[in-house]
């Protein structure tokens, strides 16, 4: 694949614990032609009762902490926008080691009725829901 590409290649991955984050990014580290990874947080934590890791700043801390003590390649983590204060929890991955973010994976509870989502760009004040607040016009 290396040998079909001029960009650089990104290898994005999860882990359902601190230790698996660190085997996988160990496995992938005696790879040639990796630029960098993509650590998704916005999984859930097993050890932690199924909170994402990404949901608690001192979690990632420790996390960006271990994987960048073993890596100098690019090291993006990817945060989920479920949380209170993602500032907080940027900079607990920036004080951790990452070296830059990924903004952001899913959010939850954003599905918009495709009829709603086409009156809202134009403009139009008719809405399924009957008190719906209305997007903003483009």
């Amino acid at each position: 694949l290396m040998d079909l590409l001029r960009i650089p290649l990104i290898v994005s991955f999860s882990g359902s614990s601190e230790d698996e984050f660190l085997r996988i990014l160990e496995g992938l580290e005696v790879q040639d032609g990796i630029a960098g990874y993509e650590v998704n947080v916005s999984c859930p934590n097993v050890a932690r009762e199924g909170i994402a890791f990404g949901a608690d700043p001192d979690v990632v801390f420790s996390l960006a902490s271990r994987l960048s003590a073993i890596t100098q390649r690019e090291l993006i983590f990817k945060l989920s926008p479920n949380v209170t204060n993602i500032a907080c929890i940027a900079q607990a991955a920036e004080s951790g080691g990452a070296s830059s973010l990924s903004l952001i994976n899913t959010l939850y509870g954003s599905g918009y009725p495709v009829r709603f989502a086409a009156t809202a760009a134009s403009g139009s004040n008719q809405s399924p829901w009957p008190s719906a607040t209305r997007l903003p016009r483009w």
